[in-house]
């Protein structure tokens, strides 16, 4: 099969998610396995900004909430190898976006923008999905919840954001498409 063959899919590298679970189970003192500190009663819950930490500042424009959510991206899609990108799909090609107002009334300001490569230096315009909703227990101090139920929730988000990225791919690459034949 060759990789214009291949299905418009990304992928989540399980063991990675894992393995930023037990770095977060490390980082609030916990010695032993994943498993062991999903078993915990006294290990209190991981913030999403401590499984997957600041590398750095996020774009100046982004609040403290979406700066959070550039960081849970970058790490997903960029730099922790955590998702697969197909064909066609640059490391870069995934990023959190933020906008000023939010496009409709109920409608939030964070979202996932997603493109994909053109031929040569051509690359399409990004798609902008939704950001998916995030639970409080990833998100407030002062919600109950164990780590445990940190690692619950912090899957579910990593399976619900991955389905919105593959939601828009196809749609990428027909911008991408479009962008080459404009030129």
């Amino acid at each position: 099969m060759s990789p214009d063959e291949l299905p418009i899919i990304f992928s989540v590298q399980w063991e990675q998610i894992d393995e930023q679970l037990l770095q977060a189970a490390l980082r609030k003192q916990h010695v032993g396995t994943l498993e062991e500190a999903e078993a915990r009663d006294n290990l209190g819950a991981a913030l999403l900004e401590e499984i997957a930490p600041a590398q750095g500042r996020a774009p100046a424009h982004f609040g403290k909430k979406t700066g959070v959510f550039w960081w849970y991206i970058y790490d997903l899609f960029v730099s922790g190898g955590a998702v697969l990108h197909p064909h066609g799909f640059a490391a870069k090609s995934v990023l959190a976006a933020d906008v000023y107002e939010p496009p409709i009334g109920w409608a939030g300001t964070a979202y996932i923008s997603v493109w994909a490569e053109g031929r040569g230096a051509v690359e399409g315009k990004p798609i902008l999905v939704p950001f998916p909703h995030v639970p409080a227990v990833l998100m407030d101090r002062g919600a109950a919840g164990s780590f445990a139920d940190s690692a619950s929730a912090y899957r579910m988000l990593v399976v619900e954001t991955v389905a919105r990225v593959n939601l828009v791919a196809p749609a990428a690459l027909m911008l991408s498409a479009a962008s080459e034949a404009d030129d």
